[in-house]
């Protein structure tokens, strides 16, 4: 699951993928196709990480990033479990939520992993959620040098590094390489 929406690009066009929006209309943006192609691309230089898998997106946002809430990802959540994914994928950091917390409670109760971002408020900001949850593999990004990136958030529960910047990945209607 990404927090954001699809645009039309031949990567990911082979791919099973399912949208859903839960916060008005879903709105088709940069990241979630980048992020669909790291995973599921398959085209030209494209090569996802888990091309064949099925992929579940959840529009948490309609487009404004103003717009999400606890109960639009709690919601999205509940139906990627319903789908009964391998693990999930939260591109998203926020603070604390007490209904976020219940909804990864719930979710790990399940046996159903989590992975989510650390956030790109660079290492003093604070703990985001819900990568900082214990039971959630927290993520943080690096460059080709292994180094954090300067924007890369830090968790005290931080479990991977992973690549973030200068990586081929699809963008709507071109192919470029863009940090995430």
């Amino acid at each position: 699951m990404t927090s954001a929406s699809l645009a039309s690009h031949p990567s990911p066009a082979g791919a099973a993928i399912e949208q859903r929006a839960f916060a008005g209309q879903a709105r088709a943006t940069g990241h979630g196709t980048a992020v669909a192609s790291l995973l599921v691309g398959e085209e030209g230089r494209f090569r996802g990480a888990a091309r064949g898998a099925s992929l579940f997106v959840a529009d948490v946002y309609g487009g404004d990033q103003s717009a999400g809430s606890a109960e639009a990802i709690v919601r999205a959540l509940a139906w990627a479990a319903s789908k009964r994914p391998q693990v999930i994928n939260i591109s998203l950091a926020a603070p604390s939520n007490l209904l976020l917390r219940r909804a990864v409670d719930v979710l790990t109760r399940r046996q159903i992993p989590i992975v989510a971002a650390v956030g790109n408020d660079g290492p003093a900001a604070p703990p985001l959620y819900p990568a900082s949850y214990p039971s959630v593999v927290a993520v943080t990004a690096v460059d080709a040098r292994d180094r954090a990136l300067p924007e890369a958030g830090r968790s005290p529960s931080l479990d991977f590094a992973a690549p973030g910047a200068d990586m081929a990945a699809a963008l709507p209607g071109l192919h470029a390489k863009v940090s995430l």
